[in-house]
């Protein structure tokens, strides 16, 4: 990224700025996967998986507005 992720900057765009919020959104998906297999409580593990799946839809939704896609409202919601 041409510039660290938070700093501000008024002259972002709003396609620049999704990546970068993805970009933080994958670092916690990694982090949650990571953890499903460090911990040993099977309702914590199951919890940290299901974060992931709805970060990934997340994640998704911030690509496809950065690349101009249209972003289904349908499947963040679901």
């Amino acid at each position: 990224m041409d510039r660290d992720v938070g700093q501000s900057n008024e002259h972002v765009s709003s396609q620049q700025r999704a990546g970068e919020i993805a970009y933080l959104l994958q670092q916690a998906q990694a982090e949650c996967r990571a953890d499903i297999e460090k911990v040993e409580d099977g309702r914590a593990k199951e919890l940290f998986g299901r974060i992931a799946g709805y970060l990934d839809v997340a994640i998704q939704a911030l690509y496809s507005y950065q690349g101009g896609q249209p972003v289904r409202q349908e499947k963040i919601l679901h």
